[in-house]
């Protein structure tokens, strides 16, 4: 689309770090901050936890294991391309 800004999440270095934010995946998903709080809570994404007492509430999503998890799924189910 024109004029349509667009997000590529399969390029760990490209607009993002390694680990990122709530706040930040939430903006490069398109999820509400309390959508990924849930499911940080239900152990549905994968996390650097600060061991330390000053950052022991700061939660970082890693965004390698999310891209890797993507690749492998695309990979196991290649047959839905041939369904289009």
């Amino acid at each position: 689309m024109v004029g349509h800004k667009q997000t590529e999440m399969n390029d760990v270095n490209g607009f993002y770090g390694s680990f990122v934010t709530v706040e930040k995946y939430a903006e490069l998903t398109g999820f509400s901050i309390a959508a990924v709080r849930m499911q940080v809570k239900r152990g549905q994404l994968p996390l650097l936890k600060r061991e330390t007492s000053s950052d022991a509430r700061r939660v970082l999503i890693n965004m390698r294991a999310i891209d890797q998890l993507a690749e492998e799924q695309a990979a196991k189910y290649q047959d839905w391309k041939a369904a289009m």
